[in-house]
């Protein structure tokens, strides 16, 4: 898997973007946890699934990154440490864009 973080830039046309770089490789486990809120994208009402990832982590990693697992991406909504700060666990969700 995948971590990236966001990058701020600019497009041709000078306004300011977010994009995103690669900041890891983790090895992860993953969970299904259910749906989250229905959204309406291009006039269809859709339902992200969201997961629980684990995984053993030197690195910092918060909500503002991003995961991004066999080319799917998902925002990160909660962290927290596991058996004394060895694991960390993410509850992520789907990116529907």
């Amino acid at each position: 898997m995948e971590v990236n973080s966001p990058v701020a830039g600019k497009s041709k046309a000078g306004a300011i973007t977010r994009t995103w770089t690669v900041a890891g490789y983790l090895y992860m486990s993953r969970v299904q946890e259910g749906t989250g809120q229905e959204r309406t994208i291009n006039g269809r009402t859709v339902v992200p699934r969201q997961y629980t990832y684990t995984c053993h982590a030197e690195m910092e990693i918060d909500e503002t990154m991003r995961l991004v697992d066999e080319g799917k991406s998902y925002n990160i909504l909660f962290t927290s440490e596991l058996e004394r700060g060895l694991f960390i666990e993410m509850l992520v969700e789907e990116v529907l864009e």
